[in-house]
């Protein structure tokens, strides 16, 4: 008779050993067979093929074969940096910090390690925000037959400061990676941008408020937080140069530390709300040897809060803050100590208010901010000079309105005064201002450097340059999110723009030009 003939062939698929099976479609006849195209079968498993097979009669049968593989012939995309350093899909590269302006180009090399040629459409760079900066020089050579390789560059070039991102897509027929994405990122440098090689690696319960750099170049953070688990540290700790806690230095108080003072002879003044450090008692001031050991021999007793220390150059000590007496004695907020802690007696310039600020340019006489209207008897609203034996500098007067001098500084022979006032001498001046060596109100720190709220700190430069702090979020009407920084002559510093969001409470300078 006749010979019996294939009318249906259709194809299955398995991924539990046969257990259960999903149909994928039925076949079309071709030349010596039939074949399904245009599926996608599991990556392994097993494939059935059932032919229904017809006799020359009524009849018919079922003719079945199975094959199993553990994986599919096809191409199998690798990526790899310089050094042979893999690169999976959908990872980052980052290609380090670059000064604005510079460049530095990336090679990569793709490689097929699979069973068929790689073929792909064009690959592309994508900026995230329209960024620019990362161009794609060379492009791969495709198809790339089993085995081979080919390479790719691209260049970013720093248009600006900050975060430099963008996408690499290379549309490919691998099939679990069918178009390989590489996330591409790098950082133009300039002055305040965040110093990625110093890295705490903790987060706080709290805030920071007084920072402090040791000669050392570690760094003293207090304030209101929580630190670690074992050891603890409470509103004080101290990070070594790359940001790390220094866990030999350990120091924890009740209540928050406002102001850290780093003593000529390496040991640490602190004020602050407390009444215990390292559980000994302490009454809004101590002093630390280097260690972080409570000098037992240093125990001035404040009825109130600390705010700020200065050193004189003798050693003596002027403390600010609420407090209404010393060891007993009455004070006015304002006290000097002698280099034991003991009490000036002969020095007593008291204020009606709070003192904030106070810095010391000379032998002779220092300078004294807070929110007071009087000091020593004599009207002074705000801000005032005083001799050292306690007078009050009679040269030396300005009217401030509107709030407090919060911070203050002495740069290139000017006193820089920052705070909530609004005007002085009945001039506008947005929260900061300028007074030169005479005296005098410095006409050239008028609305140019105006902030659009208080500034709490200010820091000067052995440049003249100015670093500013606060809630402000504008200075000179232009973005500034808490930190800033002034020319000598009063101007924004455009060059100086950290670019992330930051309220700075307070502001150290280290050795070499970092905040």
């Amino acid at each position: 008779g006749t010979s019996p003939l294939t009318s249906q062939v259709t194809f299955e698929s398995s991924v539990n050993n046969g257990s259960s099976w999903t149909l994928l479609g039925s076949g079309t006849s071709i030349s010596g067979g039939w074949e399904l195209t245009g599926v996608s079968p599991p990556n392994a498993g097993m494939i059935r093929g059932r032919a229904t097979i017809n006799n020359s009669g009524s009849s018919s049968y079922i003719l079945e074969t199975v094959y199993t593989y553990t994986s599919l012939p096809g191409p199998e995309i690798v990526v790899e940096k310089a050094g042979s350093i893999d690169v999976a899909n959908e990872s980052t590269v980052d290609f380090g910090p670059l000064p604005v302006g510079g460049n530095t180009t990336l090679t990569f090399t793709i490689r097929n390690t699979g069973t068929a040629p790689l073929t792909g459409a064009a690959p592309s760079v994508v900026g995230i925000n329209n960024d620019t900066d990362f161009v794609l020089m060379t492009s791969p050579s495709l198809p790339l037959a089993v085995g081979a390789s080919t390479t790719f560059s691209i260049r970013l070039t720093a248009g600006g400061t900050g975060w430099r991102t963008a996408t690499f897509y290379l549309p490919n027929n691998d099939a679990d990676e069918e178009t390989f994405t590489i996330q591409l990122k790098g950082t133009g440098t300039g002055p305040g941008l965040l110093d990625s090689s110093f890295d705490p690696g903790f987060t706080s319960t709290g805030g920071v408020t007084s920072v402090a750099v040791q000669p050392d170049g570690k760094v003293l953070l207090g304030g209101y937080f929580h630190l670690g688990a074992n050891p603890v540290h409470e509103n004080m700790v101290r990070v070594n140069p790359n940001g790390s806690i220094d866990q030999s230095f350990l120091v924890s108080t009740n209540e928050a530390v406002t102001n850290i003072t780093v003593l000529p002879d390496g040991g640490v003044v602190i004020g602050g709300f407390f009444t215990e450090v390292n559980g000994v008692p302490r009454s809004s001031l101590a002093k630390l040897a280097p260690n972080g050991q409570v000098d037992p021999n240093f125990d001035p007793v404040f009825n109130s809060y600390v705010n700020c220390v200065d050193v004189q150059t003798d050693g003596r000590l002027l403390i600010g803050g609420a407090f209404t007496s010393v060891d007993g004695v009455a004070r006015g907020r304002i006290a000097r100590l002698e280099a034991d802690g003991s009490l000036d007696m002969f020095f007593n310039p008291t204020t009606d208010g709070e003192v904030m600020c106070l810095y010391s340019f000379s032998e002779e006489r220092f300078y004294v901010g807070g929110n007071f209207g009087n000091i020593g008897g004599v009207p002074r609203e705000y801000l005032a000079r005083v001799w050292l034996d306690a007078v009050v500098d009679n040269l030396f007067t300005h009217n401030l309105s509107g709030g407090p001098v919060r911070s203050l500084t002495v740069s290139q022979s000017k006193l820089v005064i920052a705070g909530s006032f609004s005007t002085v001498d009945g001039q506008p001046r947005g929260f900061i201002t300028r007074i030169d060596g005479s005296g005098r109100l410095d006409a050239s720190y008028s609305l140019v450097s105006a902030a659009n709220q208080a500034v709490y700190g200010v820091v000067g430069q052995t440049d003249g340059k100015v670093l500013l702090s606060g809630p402000f979020f504008e200075v000179a009407a232009q973005y500034r999110n808490g930190f800033a920084r002034l020319n000598a002559n009063g101007t924004l510093d455009a060059t100086f723009d950290p670019s992330v969001w930051l309220q700075a409470d307070s502001v150290a300078l280290q050795a070499d030009g970092k905040v």
